[in-house]
């Protein structure tokens, strides 16, 4: 009974194969080594989307079957893990099923199969999880930065795909976790599949909304303009350069001043935050005031989970679907969870005058009652002296600008009376800080005000403008009898370089490591590649596509047509490829155990016995064993020895450096030597 379990070892320990049968072919070290390497980079770009205890579970289960390559969990053990992971999952789910439950549940499906793994069988279904996963991770979103690493999870998945039936045998330890031919094979199998993929994007019929219906593809956790405001919270986008809106101005581009891009207006306040008020009508553009000073342009805007679409101060026509709001901001129906194209056209001067109804002048004027005193009495004492609301404004500005307030992206906290707090005490402040206080202080002198928040400047970045989160300003607006809304930003009066030359023009030195330099070229650069990928491939929508339809005559109302259409690019991609298989079967380098018979075969003929047309190499070897007796034994053994390289899984790995062959090339010289009658031994035998 030992001697059959020791040949039972032995037999799996060198073919990898499982006797008994019906159970499948045991997996390799190596072999189980790529399979996890597979899983976790498809698990991997998931980092921001799963709960927080799936990592370090994942991580514990991956490090231990990275250590123990050959020796999966015991059953119970992984009934038990799998028991500790649902539960956590039905924690986390909560009310209902979402699609975050959803990849979880399938993430930790791939996690959870490593545990169990050790047959062919079973990395089957573990590949087909990790090609699942790298699918999903385009539920969120599509930029250029995921493709890299998607493309290197799936060459991985292949490799160890084709491993599974290529890799048994390591003839070579130094070569046996590494294969660069089944490399190779790999990515020409993926270099094969692109033009279908190609023809499927092109013409395969596009959704207005994805498959999933209208996801939040507005990333948790990422931060952005909303419809309220506190101290420090603008200040926070500081120090985010993402991308907000790329921006393609028609004609001439206006100077940087004048480049006020309004998002969510602000007109009610409690003390400390500032709201947006709700309207539940629209109204129309105010009219043109100078057609000089009209502005067209198209903005590329980032998804940021919000109604408002930014426009330049002061918009004059709407994107389509869109509504101008009555305090001059646009906003549409849905939220932006995804990116989105839109064209406008703005007026760089103040409108002509609009009527304030008396009851929004008289909400536009209302604070909280008693609070902010020292503010209240300054205000009363300078309304005195200065009764005029334009001179009034004039010495709000040149007191912030002559008095010892700071412009800062760090100010300190402010609790209680903050306007108070801010203009006696710390007097250092960001751009909401200084448009909250100088509303405060309009409001107190029963002038109609509100603030404006929105973006301001930008970045010229050779064929667009970009406009990033760090770009996030506020300002203030008044409205005076005769004349109007009036903008008026407290910031230039304190800091006037970051109004003119952009948001980080003010500051001696950068604000992290990589605001230096070639960093902060080479960010420059990679947004100018992301705003190309998002015009020709992440925008490639179905407008886009039935445009495209259009001008090679299909009408994409007819589905035969596009059923043909469809039809006939794959089944063209599908020749293409097949042709390029062949070919390159063709260009398909001889095996180097093919070449050592072949010159073997050649020799022989030269010594009279040549190969007849019908014979293979085991025949014709067993010819030359009759025809020459004392080489009938080295003629066998060669036989026996090329049979076994020519033909084993991984044939094509082999090169001349490698002992097997060496032990090849060593048998076919001693049948050469005895055929020829002598008995001189052959130099180099390898063993």
């Amino acid at each position: 009974m030992s001697s059959v379990l020791k040949r039972s070892r032995h037999w799996r320990r060198t073919t990898g194969k499982n006797p008994a049968g019906g159970t499948g072919t045991a997996l390799t070290a190596p072999q189980m080594l790529w399979l996890l390497l597979g899983i976790a980079l498809a698990i991997l770009p998931h980092w921001s989307n799963l709960p927080t205890w799936f990592w370090p579970v994942a991580a514990l289960v991956l490090l231990w079957r990275l250590h123990s390559l050959e020796k999966p969990l015991p059953r119970w053990q992984v009934l038990l893990v799998t028991s500790a992971v649902l539960l956590a999952i039905g924690v986390s789910a909560g009310r209902g099923l979402n699609r975050e439950i959803a990849i979880t549940i399938l993430a930790s499906m791939a996690v959870l199969k490593t545990l169990e793994t050790q047959r062919r069988r079973d990395a089957w279904v573990l590949i087909t999880l990790g090609f699942f996963l790298v699918m999903t991770r385009f539920f969120y979103g599509q930029d250029m930065v995921l493709l890299p690493w998607l493309l290197l999870t799936v060459a991985t998945l292949t490799y160890a795909l084709l491993c599974l039936n290529q890799c048994h045998e390591p003839y070579h330890a130094s070569r046996a976790w590494f294969a660069p031919k089944v490399l190779y094979q790999a990515l020409r199998y993926l270099l094969l599949a692109v033009p279908v993929a190609a023809a499927l994007f092109l013409f395969f019929p596009r959704l207005a909304s994805p498959l999933w219906g209208s996801p939040e593809m507005f990333g948790q956790g990422k931060t952005g303009l909303g419809d309220s405001m506190s101290p420090g919270s603008i200040a926070e986008l500081f120090m985010d350069d993402s991308p907000a809106m790329r921006v393609n101005f028609a004609g001439k581009r206006p100077d940087a001043a004048q480049l006020y891009w309004r998002g969510p207006v602000l007109e009610s306040f409690d003390g400390t935050t500032w709201h947006a008020i709700e309207y539940s009508f629209a109204r129309r553009p105010p009219p043109l005031v100078d057609p000089q000073a009209q502005v067209a342009y198209d903005i590329e805007l980032e998804p940021h989970g919000q109604h408002f679409l930014p426009v330049l101060d002061y918009p004059y026509r709407v994107p389509e679907n869109a509504f101008l709001m009555p305090d001059l901001h646009v906003q549409q129906a849905t939220r932006v969870t995804q990116l989105k194209h839109y064209r406008a056209v703005s007026q760089t001067v103040t409108p002509l005058p609009d009527t304030l109804p008396a009851r929004l002048a008289q909400r536009l004027v209302m604070l909280p009652r008693h609070a902010n005193p020292k503010t209240r009495a300054l205000i009363k004492r300078w309304q005195t002296q200065t009764p005029d609301s334009l001179a009034l404004v004039e010495r709000i500005l040149t007191w912030f600008n002559q008095e010892n307030f700071i412009y800062t992206f760090t100010p300190p906290p402010l609790k209680g009376d903050t306007v108070d707090q801010f203009l006696f005490e710390t007097q250092s402040g960001f751009c909401e800080h200084y448009a909250s206080a100088f509303t405060v202080m309009m409001r107190m002198a029963g002038v109609p005000a509100r603030v404006v928040t929105g973006y301001q400047g930008g970045l010229d970045n050779g064929n667009y403008w970009l406009v990033r989160q760090s770009d996030a300003h506020a300002w203030s607006e008044i409205w005076l009898k005769g004349r109007g809304w009036l903008r008026v930003d407290p910031t230039a009066a304190v800091a006037p370089s970051r109004v003119r030359s952009g948001a980080r023009s003010w500051m001696d030195s950068g604000r992290t490591w990589y605001d230096y330099g070639w960093l902060h070229r080479l960010q420059l650069s990679l947004d100018s590649w992301r705003y190309r990928w998002n015009r020709w491939l992440r925008d490639y929508n179905q407008e886009t596509q039935r445009k495209l339809l259009e001008s090679l005559g299909v009408d994409d109302d007819q589905p035969a047509g596009m059923a043909w259409l469809i039809a006939g690019a794959i089944l063209t991609s599908g020749l293409l490829g097949l042709f390029a298989l062949g070919w390159s079967r063709q260009k398909r380098r001889v095996p180097d155990a093919e070449k050592i018979f072949r010159q073997l075969e050649k020799q022989l003929s030269r010594l009279g016995l040549p190969r007849a047309a019908h014979e293979g190499p085991a025949t014709y070897l067993e010819r030359v064993a009759r025809h020459w007796p004392k080489a009938a034994a080295n003629a066998r053994r060669f036989a026996r020895e090329y049979e076994r390289l020519r033909y084993a899984p991984d044939a094509h790995t082999l090169t001349a450096a490698d002992k097997p062959l060496q032990r090849l090339q060593h048998a076919a010289k001693n049948l050469i030597a005895l055929v020829r009658g002598t008995s001189m031994p052959v130099k180099g035998n390898p063993d």
